[in-house]
């Protein structure tokens, strides 16, 4: 948890990015980390094409790029099925009808 102050000088509580300790979002929104991600998939592939595939290299390597490619479309695809609790309709939440 990370504190902030606000105009009056109170401190506030924000989240804190676990990717790179900034202040005011979180790992799942994080910039940084929606760049590094294509790099590390690209990495992880390459790594994995100098082992054969009965190596456990090559499956560790295929299991990671596999992660990070799930991760990569969880962050690209927040908020799309999203629907609002009040109406119905989607693109929106309760909070923002």
């Amino acid at each position: 948890m990370a504190h902030r102050t606000n105009e009056k000088g109170e401190y506030k509580r924000s989240v804190r990015c676990s990717h790179c300790y900034e202040v005011g979002h979180n790992k799942l929104s994080c910039k940084t980390r929606l760049a590094q991600l294509p790099e590390s998939i690209q990495t992880h592939l390459d790594s994995a094409r100098e082992y054969g595939k009965d190596s456990w290299d090559y499956k560790y390597h295929m299991r990671r790029a596999g992660d990070y490619q799930a991760e990569l479309d969880k962050m690209q695809n927040r908020g799309k099925d999203r629907s609002c609790g009040f109406c119905g309709e989607g693109g929106h939440n309760r909070a923002t009808c």
